[in-house]
């Protein structure tokens, strides 16, 4: 195969990205290979699986959920963070609305009134409950981690009290990546401990960084190339 000097720079140059990029797939959140969360907005911190585990507030209880088209995935017994007592610790009764952000960046906005268990909870007769509907964020279904489809995080939602409860599928969201808690004070909350980093740089955002790189460097061998022809 015969190369000009056009498309002997173009193809260098483009190995050399496809190379960059491959070797940085942190596109794909490394929440998804190990359990990790990331706080954002108003409150900030990067919690490892440690702290989630052995730090932060677990619950366990059983949950299920009505999907769109009416079928009823019948209860599990979930185990995770209990997402209205972690918020409580670090917000105290400061108003909040919450954003659950998942790695394909899905997400789901919940007021503090539903983290708090204002959401409808019901039985599979869609009878409405009056026990309170607790979201958790999970990292195991009955006993065993979650796998790679739903976790390892994801929001789920149980009865209090060891109480069977359903919702609506909507709410529940996989693989979590991101909590984004926005104060209605506007102040900001920087969680710290000897683990939790003062900064952190997203891999999307670098992932990003470097396709633009590959499309930059291919734009400027087409410019070449065309003066070259001339």
């Amino acid at each position: 195969m015969k190369f000009n000097k056009a498309s002997k720079s173009m193809t260098i140059i483009v190995l050399t990205g496809l190379v960059l990029f491959s070797s940085n797939l942190s596109i794909i959140p490394a929440s998804l290979t190990t359990m990790q969360l990331t706080l954002t907005g108003n409150v900030t911190g990067v919690l490892t699986e440690a702290e989630i585990k052995q730090v932060l507030p677990t619950v366990t209880g059983y949950g299920g959920y009505e999907k769109s088209t009416g079928t009823i995935i019948t209860g599990s017994i979930w185990k995770g963070i209990h997402i209205p007592l972690f918020l409580s610790s670090i917000l105290g009764d400061l108003d909040y609305n919450l954003s659950v952000i998942a790695a394909d960046l899905y997400s789901r906005n919940f007021t503090r009134d539903e983290v708090e268990g204002g959401l409808r909870g019901f039985d599979k007769d869609n009878n409405t409950l009056s026990i309170k509907v607790i979201p958790v964020l999970a990292y195991e279904e009955n006993d065993t981690a979650l796998s790679d489809d739903d976790g390892p995080l994801r929001i789920v939602f149980i009865g209090e009290n060891n109480q069977s409860i359903l919702t609506i599928s909507k709410y529940w969201v996989r693989q979590v990546d991101i909590l984004r808690v926005s104060l209605n004070t506007g102040e900001t909350i920087t969680l710290t401990s000897n683990s939790i980093p003062d900064s952190t740089t997203s891999n999307a955002s670098f992932s990003v960084s470097i396709l633009m790189l590959i499309l930059t460097s291919t734009l400027i061998v087409v410019i070449r190339r065309n003066k070259i022809l001339k």
